[in-house]
């Protein structure tokens, strides 16, 4: 048990308790108002016609605060982009200042909430993010803020939320908000036992994440050690002149990737208006589907008629190594455990060669970074079949390729396990956080004679 499940574990409810008509929270303390929103604080956002353009952005000058910069346990004031003097000016209403709540209505971050705890310079918003500025005789802002990160109002956030593309929050739905306002003095006890606790949740999460970052670099370290160096403890290595492997064992041999597999290919993408050509029985992989393990099934599949049209359309054998060739996933690898064919994205890596695919498989994963830096094109780089082709790998004889394998398929294992239990623990620390932040704000907790141990 965590210090913060043994302080929620040791909590009273209030002494009494009287009805309210909300479906979620019957019960809330006696002294305690159920109220809009709107009779609490105002709520702003820019107008539509008042959007900048990124060309707008000046380097230096007023804080224009987007939806990443609310996402932290604070605002972050410094990753920002800047707007000139007129255009800060031009929307004094969202102006901000201390204690305002800031509420994203747009988008996939809709519903994340933060408060501003100090104002280094002057600062605004975009048009996805709400100002909410309290009475402060009635309601606090850092405890607005925690109250609408509650499971509750989150419900009703979700509830009310509209747009089918891109979901939105309407500042007139925002207003209507039912909210559970205790007195002043209760609010401030609220706060202060969240912050404490929250507190001490977020550390242990940021432990966790920085864990999660290690492994991740010590599962490519095991990695490139093991298929650039061996496994073997009397290995003698020697100097080479690969532009990615500084030393290699004496005894391994240097493949053009062209002759080190039976074949290397790719595949296509049948027309998407012929149905006769998909959910047929043949796997068909995306570059979606490259989850840097095994392939065992996947959402999509095409037919027979598919593969008899088309010729790229090939089947690839159980075994062949998979790799994503476009965008954001380049260099991402799957295994086929399966028969299967590919679209054009990926490059598959068929076995035949001096080099086995379950060595290969540990090759590339482990030259990724080298890999990913010969893309080219803009914001989504590519990496072409010709320039997959003239790499070269460097490996020993097929014995010693399957002992470095099966080393780490077990090792890798392990960190993977490891990883699985960290974000699980991740996971945990979230919901704890949550059920604090709700049973804090709702009532079910008295934290009024709370004191940090």
């Amino acid at each position: 048990m965590t210090a913060a499940e043994r302080t929620l574990d040791s909590l009273k409810p209030y002494p009494a308790y009287d009805s309210t008509r909300l479906p979620l929270v019957p019960l809330i303390p006696s002294g305690w108002e159920v109220r809009p929103l709107q009779s609490l604080c105002s709520v702003k956002a820019r107008l539509g016609w008042k959007a900048l353009k990124a060309d707008e952005y000046v380097p230096d000058g007023y804080v224009f605060l987007a939806t990443p910069n609310i996402k932290g346990a604070s605002i972050d004031f410094e990753n920002v982009n800047y707007i000139s003097e007129f255009r800060y000016f031009e929307s004094p209403e969202i102006a901000l200042e201390e204690d305002d709540v800031l509420l994203a209505k747009d988008g996939s971050t809709l519903g994340i909430v933060n408060v501003v705890t100090h104002l280094p310079r002057p600062s605004t918003v975009n048009s996805s993010i709400a100002v909410l500025r309290t009475i402060k005789r009635l309601m606090r802002g850092d405890f607005l803020r925690y109250l609408l990160a509650s499971h509750l109002m989150q419900t009703e956030i979700e509830k009310v939320k509209d747009g089918m593309g891109v979901p939105h929050l309407f500042q007139s739905d925002i207003k209507k908000f039912a909210l559970l306002v205790p007195p002043v003095e209760d609010q401030d006890a609220i706060t202060a036992f969240l912050d404490h606790e929250t507190g001490r949740i977020d550390e242990l999460v940021r432990e966790q994440e920085q864990l999660l970052e290690d492994l991740a670099e010590k599962k490519h370290a095991t990695c490139f050690h093991a298929v650039t160096q061996g496994i073997r403890a009397s290995t003698q290595l020697t100097a080479t002149d690969h532009p990615w492997v500084n030393l290699s064992p004496l005894t391994w041999r240097r493949w053009k990737v062209s002759r080190a597999f039976g074949a290397l290919g790719s595949g296509t993408t049948p027309p998407t208006d012929m149905g006769d050509y998909y959910d047929g029985e043949i796997d068909w992989v995306n570059t979606g589907d490259l989850k840097d393990k095994p392939i065992y099934s996947v959402p999509k599949r095409v037919t027979s008629d598919a593969v008899r049209d088309y010729p790229t359309l090939r089947q690839y054998p159980a075994g062949t190594v998979v790799m994503a060739m476009y965008g954001a996933t380049i260099g991402k690898l799957g295994l086929l455990t399966a028969p299967a064919t590919v679209n054009q994205a990926c490059c598959a890596f068929v076995e035949g060669g001096p080099v086995l695919n379950r060595f290969a498989f540990y090759w590339l994963l482990a030259m990724r970074p080298f890999i990913v830096a010969l893309g080219y094109g803009g914001g989504q780089p590519n990496i072409s079949q010709q320039t997959i082709r003239n790499m070269e790998i460097i490996a020993p004889d097929r014995a010693e390729q399957l002992e470095i394998a099966a080393y780490l398929d077990a090792r890798l294992a392990q960190i993977d396990q490891l990883v699985l239990e960290v974000r699980a623990n991740i996971e945990d620390m979230k919901l704890l956080r949550s059920t604090l932040i709700t049973a804090a704000t709702t009532g079910k907790i008295d934290v009024r004679d709370w004191r940090p141990a």
